[in-house]
């Protein structure tokens, strides 16, 4: 089994009909599936009592942090954003819909075999852009979707909310932790939508607050990243390393089975 965590702020109606729709589609055992508010009366405000709900704490990288401790040690988890409406893969060479718990098998196997804590995906859904492989080294691990085996360290610093998926996959890879990447698979999302945790701000604000981050992180892992910015003026940052790349078969469009989800 795997722990689906899916942290949430005044999206109410985007959770129903993004991410707890999609997994709905995919077949996830509500069981799995466990949504973190920011406060009490958020998870009044989001009304759902079928769902298994935890209040955490405001701001998304304390609630990141919540949610490492809220699981035991070696827990499997699937971080997911609210605002996930799709997962796709490279079938033969194009993206097509796929079966996330062939992703989740894959990946538990993946883990395991090279003792990995942070596996992520393209961050990117365009097929010219991915590989038909997942890589092993330091690679920028993108929040909206990731697996981790939980640890009880190596915690995002407080409210350092800009960048934090960034910021994460350099505090891993400084520390020597096994990091990975499945090249052929990413998911459909729209950020910088209405709501969320990072909402709270104009654009103009936001590009200001990520540039910061982009600036600080860049100023403490130089070894592991540099910084480079858009014609538009944001920021981003560029990991040196070029990871390791292994082949890896299509995944499945739909499983054949239930006895096809193995540990």
């Amino acid at each position: 089994m795997i722990e689906i965590a899916i942290p949430t702020y005044n999206r109410p109606v985007g959770l129903r009909n993004k991410t707890l729709k999609f997994l709905e589609n995919q077949n996830i055992p509500k069981k799995w599936i466990t949504i973190f508010y920011a406060s009490e009366t958020q998870k009044v405000l989001y009304e759902l009592p079928n769902y298994r709900g935890v209040v955490g704490v405001l701001g998304l990288a304390n609630q990141r942090n919540f949610i490492k401790d809220h699981y035991p040690e070696g827990t499997l988890t699937l971080n997911l954003d609210d605002d996930v409406t799709q997962i796709k893969g490279l079938v033969e060479g194009k993206l097509r819909k796929i079966n996330l718990k062939a992703v989740i098998t894959k990946a538990k196997r993946l883990m395991k075999k090279h003792n990995l804590t942070l596996l992520g995906i393209s961050p990117v859904a365009y097929s010219k852009w991915m590989k038909q492989e997942y890589c092993l080294g330091s690679v920028f691990i993108l929040g909206t979707f990731y697996f981790e085996q939980v640890m009880h360290v190596y915690y995002l610093p407080k409210d350092f909310n800009d960048k934090e998926d960034v910021l994460r996959s350099c505090i891993y890879s400084d520390a020597k932790l096994g990091i990975g990447k499945l090249h052929c698979v990413a998911i459909e999302t729209k950020f910088y939508q209405p709501g969320g945790y990072l909402s709270e701000c104009t654009m103009e604000e936001r590009m200001e607050r990520d540039n910061e981050a982009a600036l600080l992180i860049a100023a403490k892992y130089p070894h592991l990243c540099r910084k480079w910015t858009r014609a538009s003026g944001k920021m981003e940052l560029r990991f040196y390393q070029k990871p390791t790349g292994f082949p890896i078969p299509e995944f499945v469009q739909k499983l054949k089975t239930t006895s096809e989800l193995k540990d």
